[in-house]
């Protein structure tokens, strides 16, 4: 959350209000490790309004089905690019270049009328080779990643 442009309750509600009415249904899938009272509350105050419909399915599922993906910057943003899905973006990431990025309400409706990626997909499918192979680093290997901390902090590795 620290790195949100606009709050997840916030851009949960624009999000919301921004279909309402419209044939596109809004799916949340609450974050597993989430234990906020006040998030499970608004999130029982938006489904007991029809404003979205909650789920527990699998988040793969969830994607696979979906249209878009709106998310602050979740790990569940960068999954729905593999799938090719356009993705919208209430805060910073490291895949935002492949994203909509998404600040007020305005810009919502403007980028969502109609919804599509925020690039072309060759582009986006570049940009995931780059992500994958690149950026990304495996936590499990040691040397690995001591070599690309090293790397990126500008840090001579002995």
């Amino acid at each position: 959350q620290a790195l949100a442009r606009v709050p997840m309750l916030e851009a949960l509600a624009m999000v919301a209000r921004r279909f309402a009415g419209t044939p596109v249904r809004v799916i949340v899938k609450r974050h597993p490790m989430c234990r906020d009272d006040a998030v499970a509350e608004a999130l029982e105050e938006l489904d007991a309004s029809g404003l979205i419909s909650l789920s527990n399915d699998s988040v793969h599922a969830l994607i696979a089905a979906s249209e878009a993906v709106f998310t602050v910057n979740s790990a569940v943003g960068a999954e729905a690019l593999v799938h090719l899905k356009p993705v919208y973006l209430f805060g910073e990431a490291d895949y935002g270049w492949a994203a909509h990025r998404v600040t007020d309400a305005a810009t919502l409706r403007a980028l969502t009328d109609p919804i599509r990626p925020a690039r072309d997909l060759d582009s986006i499918r570049r940009f995931l080779l780059f992500y994958r192979t690149r950026h990304l680093v495996d936590t499990r290997d040691g040397p690995a990643l001591r070599q690309v901390l090293a790397t990126r902090l500008g840090f001579a590795q002995e």
